[in-house]
């Protein structure tokens, strides 16, 4: 969440509250594609507000106005904590190697005991 803005430091941020609704401006790409963002995204109204694709916008700007140059403004800076923990994505999970495991063993089970009960008669 962002708590200062360098181009304007008496901006006043604050925490965001837990408990209040806020409104949130995505591309396309990142709410509806993007791995994890679209997950945070996913449970909210998505309004379509016209405006071109970002994408197309920065792909037009790009051909209307090269060579494009940068220059740092400040308004980025590195943190100093330590990153957080992200879920485990992509993969099958350990729990699913283990829902393998107790399907091949029920199987064996079954057999086995279909083959006991055959015996015994």
């Amino acid at each position: 969440q962002l708590l200062r803005d360098a181009a304007s430091p008496a901006a006043g941020y604050a925490p965001l509250d837990p408990a209040a609704s806020y409104s949130v401006a995505t591309s396309d790409f990142q709410g509806k594609v993007a791995g994890g963002y679209k997950d945070i995204f996913a449970p909210a109204p998505v309004r379509d507000t016209g405006i071109a694709d970002l994408r197309d916008v920065v792909r037009d700007y790009i051909k209307n106005h090269s060579p494009v140059s940068a220059q740092r403004d400040g308004r980025m800076t590195q943190g100093s904590a330590e990153p957080a923990t992200l879920p485990r994505t992509g993969g099958a999970s350990l729990k699913v190697g283990w829902l393998g495991v107790l399907g091949a063993l029920f199987v064996a089970l079954g057999w086995a005991g279909r083959r006991r009960s055959r015996v015994q008669r």
